[in-house]
């Protein structure tokens, strides 16, 4: 999860981030597009937390969102409200 503290670390102050899940935990191969692509994920739990100690305030979240024929575990809407303790 590296890459989410250096994404926050380029948000202006008070700047937004909309961060999406796809809901299956662990390391696995999926499909987009008929072809296959690595994925890894963390629990739904565990990244609001990250989120919350980088300085994130989570504005709105929503879970299993679905429209057509996508499926999203998880979608985060966040602003930046602090500098991230290092």
């Amino acid at each position: 999860m590296i890459y989410i503290y250096i994404i926050i670390s380029w948000l202006a102050p008070e700047g937004y981030i909309i961060f999406t899940h796809g809901g299956a935990n662990g390391e696995h191969v999926d499909y987009m597009m008929d072809e296959p692509f690595y994925n890894s994920a963390i629990p739904h739990t565990k990244i609001e937390k990250i989120l919350r100690n980088l300085g994130m305030n989570i504005i709105f979240a929503l879970h299993d969102y679905s429209e057509n024929d996508t499926h999203i575990s998880l979608i985060i809407l966040a602003q930046k409200t602090i500098e991230p303790s290092k």
